[in-house]
């Protein structure tokens, strides 16, 4: 009676069978996950059993070869899964029955529905893929926006290596007669095509960054040096907002450890802000 109401309790379909194949003893789980009927399961009959089979699983032939074979090999405890008609994932383990002395008696089979389990795995693994997809994706998007990066900086640059050049060239003319206004304002543009070609460089340095390619150099930088091309740039756009850019220290002797570069895009953005 406790082993009967332990079967009963049990989430897997249990059937006990003997050496001959025939049916000893089953659980109503076991009824359950065939579709095999008390009256079926009691006449003992496994041939009819196996026919019922057939028509639930969705290779027939195996499972019943799979059967035969293991009644044949008591000394086998293979664990599989099935696959049903009706998309049900079945897990199938067996045993010999022995007694104590060790004599075959027969064999037990279990069965427990694991679909919900296989569904859950599939469905990991799909989003599992679906990341990858989405990170390799991403990661060939990144390429092309910094090759796309590198090839405009080459692009922008030349051209407007060519402004400066030329500012620099008519403001040191000694041939051009130029007014003190004129060389103040080829200054200005020589100076603005400075910092515009600081600004392209700024997007090489994005290109590199992605790539874990950027470089930082510090060397001694005189700060007054940099706040009077800072003040060179911001002070054009300053004025036409009537705003006066002044110092609050006196820095001609001060001397940093930095990255001049980096030093000058730092305080460009912060007064530019400002």
């Amino acid at each position: 009676g406790v082993l009967k109401a332990q079967q009963e309790v049990s989430p897997d379909g249990i059937m006990v069978v003997n050496q001959e194949g025939q049916i000893l003893n089953y659980n109503k789980r076991f009824l359950e996950i065939w579709g095999i009927t008390e009256e079926q399961a009691s006449s003992g009959d496994a041939n009819a059993l196996l026919e019922q089979a057939r028509k639930v699983v969705a290779d027939p032939d195996a499972f019943v070869n799979r059967v035969i074979y293991l009644m044949d090999h008591p000394q086998e405890n293979p664990r599989d899964i099935l696959f049903f008609k009706d998309g049900r994932v079945i897990d199938r383990r067996t045993g010999q029955v022995v007694t104590d002395q060790g004599d075959y008696l027969g064999r037990i089979w279990f069965f427990r529905d694991i679909t919900v389990e296989e569904q859950q795995k599939e469905a990991l693994q799909q989003q599992t893929l679906d990341l990858e997809n989405a990170k390799e994706a991403a990661e060939a998007a990144n390429q092309a926006k910094s090759t796309f990066l590198a090839n405009m900086y080459h692009e922008l640059r030349t051209p407007l290596n060519a402004i400066i050049g030329f500012a620099d060239i008519l403001a040191h003319d000694p041939e051009e007669h130029l007014t003190s206004q004129e060389k103040r304002n080829l200054t200005e543009i020589s100076s603005a095509g400075w910092h515009l070609l600081d600004l392209i460089n700024d997007i090489l340095d994005l290109a590199q960054i992605e790539v874990c390619k950027l470089h930082v150099q510090l060397t001694p930088v005189n700060l007054s040096d940099v706040l009077d091309e800072c003040e060179s740039v911001l002070t054009p756009a300053a004025e036409k907002r009537r705003i006066t850019l002044t110092r609050g220290m006196a820095c001609n002797k001060h001397h940093i450890s930095a990255d001049r570069l980096r030093l000058k895009q730092v305080l460009l953005n912060l007064i530019s802000n400002a």
